[in-house]
């Protein structure tokens, strides 16, 4: 079993070492839960998202806060234990969550038994059914061999039983008339009493005048039911007594016919209802037999299809379980994180180079003269001078202190980093200086980086392609020019709107677009897939949607034709005039 998904997962590290990818998340879903008991409740942080980032290139993670990409990141590096899916690093799966295919197993096991159990009830009342119908058939057919001899006896016993499911069923329908009126007399006296209580509580006036307003309200109620309800029982006795009276006339009848029978005839009708029987019950057999060979087929085929299930869940989690502890310590150095805020990131009680060559002392480097050396290279790297390495956190600026965090990501020499909004803590000017510092290390040592920012205009400058996430889905993947060109989906468009311009003019006549789920989509036909509407351009949308954003694209394409159209004109107008001067100026005949 582990063999095969083995043979799997070596063709799927294939293909990601062809396509030149270096990490693939698959089906990541990342879920919180709290409280207890009745209180337990789930929060969906990351729900069924999937990427790919090529080798070299920076991927932007972008959108508003509490939307998942924080969460994300940490569950790509391993600081949460995901709930399901894969993250693939090199081709290595280096994080799996088997909670969901537990979950799978348990659910699918309940739901199944729930099935059987109600399909054996439904198979008990039918064959419940089927005996009284054959009673019934038995009841009749002695009934019409009765009638060949004794009519008079035969038309008593049809009456009597008839007019007995008459009585039968006017008793079922009073029954529940008389709870109906017992719950609304209930309700009533609720009612009554807890209007006293609140009247009482809020009017100073004297409360036997009040109880007296309130009871004379609901008492004509009560009245008016009562007196419905008393009308309805008075006909139902009426109707009973004289249902009674003839059921009564009847049995005596019947008594004394079944009396005045020949014993040859008891028997010859006993005979003949005998083999009437016989046929009726062979065919009732039947018919039983058949609807518990039905189900138990039905039954059968649930228990098959919850064994495939069962044995395909529990290779995925002996796979996850083998891949988890079988995990290469050297590929998860290759992968560090750099934190949003940087003074919390670092231990105020530990130096800068205790703090950067923590990590290069967990993986088993003791030689303090080489660590101090890959220290200062580190810190000469992130454009800090050596002397930094014996002071505190404390007593450096907030970019200083981001740049320390990323020479402590440095120096495990990664070939991924993970970015957590490493400029968002920081003032303006000292963002560029990090972006820019990013940049050269990512030219310098060819390092891939996920990119999580809020700031769309820090990403576009810094990204090759952007994912827009929204409340822990991919609302829309592409690339950064691609995504300002063409953005697709309402959030998208929401964010990019938000964007402030330099030009006070445009800035003044800024259209800013609001984004409500609730308006702009309409999944209850059809839910939403992140599906590629262009080459490498994926967008969340349902059939309906991709239809009218492919009407969109076609139209802003044709109006940038227009655009460009007009310009070459322009273009060549401009061309052209300063010939036409120059030709001009020649045929001038001089003075």
């Amino acid at each position: 079993m582990v063999k095969k998904q083995q043979r799997r997962q070596v063709t799927f590290k294939q293909e990601l070492v062809d396509q030149d990818i270096i990490l693939s998340v698959r089906h990541l879903k990342q879920f919180f839960t709290s409280g207890r008991g009745a209180n337990k409740l789930r929060t969906k942080a990351v729900h069924d998202i999937s990427f790919d980032i090529k080798k070299g290139e920076v991927f932007g993670l972008v959108g508003e806060s509490s939307c998942g990409k924080t969460t994300t990141g940490r569950s790509i590096i391993k600081l949460y234990d995901v709930t399901s899916g894969s993250v693939y690093f090199k081709g290595y799966r280096i994080n799996a969550g088997s909670r969901w295919n537990e979950k799978e197993i348990k659910w699918k096991t309940i739901r199944t038994n729930r099935e059987i159990k109600r399909l054996k009830k439904v198979l008990k009342a039918d064959i419940k059914q089927e005996k009284l119908a054959l009673k019934q058939k038995i009841k009749e057919a002695e009934l019409d061999i009765l009638a060949k001899s004794n009519p008079e006896l035969a038309a008593a016993k049809r009456e009597l039983a008839a007019l007995l499911v008459t009585v039968q069923e006017r008793k079922n329908i009073f029954t529940k008339d008389e709870y109906s009126f017992k719950t609304k007399i209930r309700d009533l006296k609720q009612a009554l009493r807890d209007e006293i209580r609140e009247r009482s509580d809020d009017s100073q006036d004297d409360n036997d005048i009040i109880v007296a307003e309130i009871n004379k309200k609901y008492e004509g109620q009560m009245t008016r039911e009562t007196k419905k309800f008393e009308k309805a029982r008075k006909q139902f006795v009426k109707e009973q007594d004289k249902d009674s009276k003839r059921i009564l006339e009847l049995q005596s009848v019947i008594k004394t016919g079944e009396k005045n029978l020949a014993p040859a005839l008891k028997n010859e009708l006993a005979a003949e209802k005998l083999v009437i029987a016989t046929k009726v019950k062979a065919e009732c057999d039947h018919r039983i037999a058949e609807l518990k060979e039905a189900t138990a087929k039905v039954i059968a085929e649930l228990k098959a299809n919850l064994a495939e299930i069962v044995k395909t869940q529990k290779e995925k989690i002996a796979q996850i379980r083998y891949d988890m502890k079988h995990i290469d310590m050297d590929i998860m150095n290759k992968m560090q994180m750099i934190f949003q805020d940087p003074i919390d990131s670092l231990n105020p009680r530990m130096t800068v180079e205790d703090i950067i060559q923590e990590g290069l002392q967990i993986q088993g480097m003791k030689n303090r003269a080489e660590n101090s050396k890959k220290v200062i290279e580190a810190l000469e790297k992130v454009g800090l001078i050596s002397d930094y390495a014996s002071r505190y956190p404390h007593e450096f600026s907030g970019g200083q202190r981001q740049r320390i965090g990323i020479a402590r990501a440095l120096i495990m020499n990664p070939e991924f980093i993970i970015a957590d909004e490493p400029v968002s803590a920081l003032d303006v000017s000292i963002r560029a200086q990090i972006i820019n510092l990013l940049n050269d290390l990512r030219d310098e040592l060819g390092l891939t980086i996920l990119f999580i920012a809020h700031d769309l205009s820090v990403v576009k400058y810094f990204c090759d392609r952007i994912a827009v996430m929204y409340y822990g889905n991919i609302v829309e993947l592409t690339t950064s020019d691609e995504l300002f060109r063409h953005p697709l989906h309402p959030y998208t468009k929401a964010l990019l709107s938000a964007i402030p311009k330099p030009d006070p003019y445009s800035e003044k006549n800024r259209e800013r677009i609001l984004y409500n789920p609730f308006t702009a989509h309409d999944y209850r036909e059809e839910k939403p897939t992140l599906q590629e509407i262009l080459p490498g351009h994926f967008v969340l949308a349902n059939s309906e949607e991709m239809d009218r954003y492919r009407q969109e694209i076609a139209e802003l394409d044709k109006k940038a034709a227009a655009e460009e159209a007009a310009e070459n004109a322009r273009v060549a107008a401009q061309e052209v005039t300063p010939k036409t001067e120059a030709k001009s100026k020649a045929k001038k005949p001089q003075k």
